[in-house]
């Protein structure tokens, strides 16, 4: 079997005060010194100060019960007790755990620290219901994030390069902290999760919702939508958003919008440019990215930045199926989709607002936000998009 080896080690002295971590399909082990060979092992020294910073700061793990990891946020424990660091243990046990995870007593001046064991879409909804309990956001506490990847795409994680979990041991150990921007939805339209333990977002009347990964309408937001139904995501895992995009670019629905932001429109003879006026605008697929890749190897947005507050625009105008899919493979060639005149890709400045035509089937007003799937209804269904003025998020990388 395959896996990866990692030394953590303290004072210059291998033999007196090490740990061996090893990583293979199953998750992590703890290993003594003695019960593994040292060839071709990775090292890594924890330096006192880190240890002591981390003593400092309140450190909470979320377990995701749906992990195919077991055994990682177990043995993440066993390392903070081998080196004295109190933490928390929270697991999920019912589709509400994260909310109430959310909506503990956190305290204004303390410091904390989450290790997320899941996906993008627990970040979305802590970040949401977390920033709701507090009536002044400059109350909120600094809050520092470190997602390890047990989810399908595991957007963030790998836009940070944190692939595996003895990668996010390292980030861990070098607490280098970074800024994690916010991005907002405002709308005076009606929107209906379809996970209803998000049910009390829907109501923007006094907070947006917030995002960090990614929002988006046309297929990606539908394959989501499709491939989360449990007849897929119970049988198939992460393969089921290649059978949920056959299925639908069989179909290749067509979703009429207005990018109202220099008035974006898309004609075959040239191309993208500004027009004078809101033009409704046949689309096949819009995007707002807040980081690079999707995927390890699904680079949607080579510019993003995680911690730069900017979010990029990838839009495809209504294209025959076969183009639409010859661009989304060329994302994993490093991004090579953005050269095609057919995809608009561009930084937003402020703010970007899109309607949705009402000529669109009803079932195709579907939106994305950060993995969860919301249905939009209502007359307006105009949507704006923005970053959150915030200094209070962090992440940790290597």
């Amino acid at each position: 079997m395959c896996f990866t080896e990692l030394l953590l080690w303290r004072n210059n002295d291998k033999e007196e005060d090490s740990v061996i971590v090893t990583e293979d399909a199953n998750g992590l082990e703890m290993h003594s010194l003695g019960e593994t060979s040292l060839q071709k092992m990775d090292t890594f020294l924890i330096e006192d100060e880190t240890l002591a910073r981390l003593c400092k700061v309140e450190i909470i793990l979320i377990a995701s019960t749906h992990s195919k990891k077991k055994s990682t946020h177990l043995v993440v424990g066993q390392l903070f007790d081998y080196y004295g660091i109190k933490y928390t243990l929270l697991e999920t046990t019912t589709p509400k755990s994260i909310t109430e995870f959310a909506q503990r007593n956190y305290t204004t001046g303390q410091e904390y620290l989450f290790l997320f064991f899941s996906g993008d879409t627990c970040l979305f909804e802590f970040v949401n219901f977390f920033y709701r309990e507090f009536a002044n956001p400059e109350d909120i506490p600094s809050t520092t994030f470190l997602p390890f990847p047990h989810g399908t795409g595991n957007a963030m994680a790998n836009s940070i390069g944190l692939h595996d979990d003895i990668s996010c041991i390292q980030a861990l150990f070098k607490f280098n902290r970074h800024h994690l921007p916010l991005y907002s939805l405002q709308t005076s339209a009606t929107l209906l999760p379809t996970n209803p333990a998000l049910s009390n977002l829907a109501d923007l009347s006094q907070t947006p919702i917030l995002f960090t990964v990614v929002a988006s309408w046309g297929l990606h937001s539908l394959i989501v939508y499709e491939s989360d139904k449990s007849e897929l995501r119970s049988r198939y895992g992460a393969e089921r958003f290649r059978i949920a995009a056959t299925k639908i670019l069989e179909e290749n629905p067509v979703f009429k919008g207005s990018i109202l932001n220099n008035k974006l429109y898309y004609s075959f003879q040239n191309g993208w440019r500004e027009s004078p006026i809101e033009c409704t605008q046949d689309l096949s697929y819009f995007v707002l990215a807040a980081l690079s890749n999707f995927e390890e190897k699904f680079t949607i947005s080579p510019a993003s930045l995680v911690e730069r507050d900017q979010l990029h625009m990838v839009a495809i105008p209504y294209s025959p199926s076969v183009e639409v899919m010859e661009l989304m493979n060329a994302a994993y060639d490093n991004g090579r989709h953005i050269s095609s005149n057919l995809v608009c890709y561009k930084p937003v400045d402020q703010e970007l607002t899109i309607t949705l035509n009402e000529a669109t089937d009803p079932d195709k007003c579907i939106i994305c936000l950060d993995g969860s799937s919301w249905k939009v209804t209502g007359p307006d269904k105009k949507l704006v998009f923005s970053y959150v003025d915030q200094s209070f998020l962090h992440f940790l990388s290597l």
